[in-house]
């Protein structure tokens, strides 16, 4: 061990060297901490061995100058600490006689007020509010975990900020090429003709999340099998459509062709669980649509399912108390709550047929809720590649 008189003497003939010494100083700060010991285990006297004992002196020094400073601000004396932990019994044995001594104290102050032969009147109490409890930290356990809780949520935030930053674009970057470093196998079916775009997304069961990808198409797309649905396995397939109404056939449909979109979000890398061991992109490969012939009917499906998710988008908000009128006026604002109860109690009991887009559209302008379709097209929009 050195002594103070030591290391103010190393501190020195350092201070005097600095100029010469400067791109080995960055060197060694770089360096590990074994490598540092083993130039100060150098029985000659080097510029590198000078330079690794005043960057151990400065490192030992800082922390222990942070630990004192952590110490100095949670606990300052254990004698406090000590006085503090009181032992159960004394607890126990404390609250029981104020609790006696209280009712005690009310039942004289009951008997000096109201006599025995006269009634009671009660009067209303008036709501007491109670300040919102800030914890005290008393001993050493509670300091540690606040200090290890507030790391690793720093810790959190930071991998999730990574994570965020690697698909916070719009619009931006060839799909074949993005494609190209994750599947090379299926960025050649990506051309200018097919007319796709890949979206991200951060999925995933645990944290950190993974970064999911899925390929979409804006061009029309023609499923032969879907124009004209039956069973094509059976030989009954093949009969001409006047000899099947002629045989008055049931028609149950049982069999029946069913499209499957086999396009659901997969992992972008797939090293350390395999894609048909991840649950969200078996859960969404398995995802059947029903997919209408006409492109009018289809068209009216997406419609469909648009107005659901918005209903059910205004019915979660409201649940969540974030539904609040926009105007400060008493009575607006509750006649827009009863508007909102009674919309809610609708989709409640009758479901989300029973409840027009137009009813859900007029409320949300009334509220200061979020708009449904500009958030819907933001989030479209985001992480997602540019049009092939």
């Amino acid at each position: 061990m050195l002594n103070q008189k030591e290391a103010v003497s190393i501190l020195t003939a350092f201070s005097q060297n600095t100029a010469d010494s400067a791109a080995v100083s960055l060197k060694l700060a770089r360096a590990t901490k074994s490598e540092r010991k083993k130039h100060i285990k150098n029985e000659e006297a080097t510029a590198e061995k000078l330079i690794s004992a005043v960057l151990e002196i400065s490192r030992h020094w800082r922390g222990f100058a942070c630990r004192k400073f952590l110490r100095g601000l949670f606990v300052s004396h254990d004698d406090k600490i000590k006085e503090k932990q009181k032992p159960p019994q004394a607890i126990e044995i404390q609250n029981s006689s104020s609790v006696l001594l209280g009712v005690e104290q009310s039942q004289q102050s009951v008997d000096s007020v109201h006599p025995p032969n006269t009634p009671e009147v009660q009067e209303p109490t008036p709501e007491k509010v109670k300040p919102p409890k800030c914890r005290v930290i008393s001993n050493k356990s509670d300091a540690a975990s606040v200090i290890q809780r507030s790391w690793r949520r720093h810790i959190d935030m930071q991998v999730f900020r990574y994570y965020r930053d690697l698909i916070n674009f719009r619009g931006h970057g060839d799909p074949a090429l993005m494609l190209k470093c994750i599947n090379p196998n299926e960025s050649k079916l990506l051309d200018s003709a097919a007319g796709v775009h890949v979206r991200f997304r951060l999925a995933g069961e645990k944290f950190p999340p993974n970064i999911y990808y899925k390929i979409f198409t804006h061009r029309p797309v023609v499923d032969m099998c879907a124009n004209s649905p039956k069973d094509y396995t059976k030989i009954e397939a093949k009969v001409p459509v006047g000899k099947t109404l002629s045989l008055n056939t049931t028609n149950t449909k049982e069999g029946w062709y069913v499209r499957h979109e086999n396009n659901g979000w997969r992992l972008v890398s797939d090293r350390l669980i395999h894609s048909s061991m991840d649950p969200v992109t078996w859960q969404t490969s398995k995802k059947t649509v029903d997919f209408h012939h006409t492109r009018v009917q289809r068209q009216a499906d997406v419609d469909h399912r648009r107005r659901k998710r918005k209903i059910e988008w205004m019915r979660k908000m409201y649940k969540d108390g974030m539904l609040h009128a926009r105007e400060t006026d008493q009575e607006t604002s509750d006649l827009v709550d009863r508007a909102a109860t009674g919309l809610v109690n609708t989709v409640d009991a009758r479901g989300t047929e029973a409840v027009m887009e137009w009813e859900v559209d007029e409320l949300l302008q009334w509220t200061t809720a979020l708009n449904f379709d500009d958030y819907l097209e933001v989030w479209k929009e985001a992480a997602t590649s540019n049009v092939s």
